[in-house]
């Protein structure tokens, strides 16, 4: 299969799923017939900005409704429509990737400031490798939130302190930078005769890399982060 219908059939499961239980996750469920127009714009406006970590457009917005009306015609249902909503909004770039669209009077070639909402992210994926929080999303979305110095190392401050996501975050980003996953693909030691080391095997390989990854979290979450620890300690888990 090629990427392209991995992802829609990843993104169909998921909404199926989703759909299928909307109690579990949604800010609202809709009564009655009557109840329906509202629930789905509640809907389209939280998930929607939370998909795409940035206010929608009105073309966005617009968008999302045309394609939940046409899942709620279709099956005649409203859980219908929150398939056919999810389906498409999992597969678009806004979703999928980390997008900086430039402005509409932008200049080719000229030096802008990072938005409040890019700026969420980037801490967001940074140092917990996921969406950014409500908390980082209402400092967004303040007169002047993450517009400055002071207001970003607030919240860097912030999200450091959820040791249990800062491991998550950094584990992501030294095992991509390290590649530790290749560790146990390959991965030799020679002895002193200058022969492979019969010892050495794949899952000392794999250990090594976990160990390496154990190391560098731990720095995060040390009472005194240093990073040269890392490269210079001689502690081993």
């Amino acid at each position: 299969k090629t990427a392209l219908q991995f992802r829609a059939n990843a993104a169909a499961a998921v909404a199926a799923q989703a759909s299928a239980n909307l109690s579990m996750w949604a800010p609202c469920v809709p009564a009655n017939i009557a109840a329906q127009a509202a629930c789905e714009q509640t809907i389209i406006a939280q998930v929607g900005q939370r998909a795409y970590r940035h206010p929608l457009s009105a073309d966005d917005s617009a968008q999302m409704k045309a394609l939940f009306d046409a899942g709620v015609a279709a099956g005649n249902d409203f859980a219908t429509g929150v398939d056919w909503f999810l389906t498409g909004l999992l597969q678009t770039p806004d979703f999928q990737y980390q997008l900086i669209r430039p402005a509409a009077n932008e200049q080719s070639g000229q030096v802008v400031p990072i938005t409040r909402y890019e700026m969420a992210s980037r801490l967001s994926y940074y140092l917990w490798d996921s969406m950014p929080d409500d908390a980082l999303f209402a400092a967004a979305a303040a007169a002047a939130g993450l517009s400055d110095a002071a207001s970003v190392q607030a919240q860097v401050t912030r999200l450091t302190q959820n040791s249990a996501l800062l491991v998550r975050g950094m584990t992501s980003f030294y095992s991509n930078w390290l590649n530790t996953p290749a560790y146990g693909e390959g991965l030799v030691k020679n002895d002193a005769s200058g022969n492979p080391d019969v010892n050495f095997t794949q899952a000392v390989a794999l250990s090594l890399g976990q160990s390496i990854l154990m190391e560098a979290t731990q720095l995060y979450v040390s009472p005194s982060p240093n990073i040269t620890s890392l490269f210079t300690g001689e502690t081993f888990y």
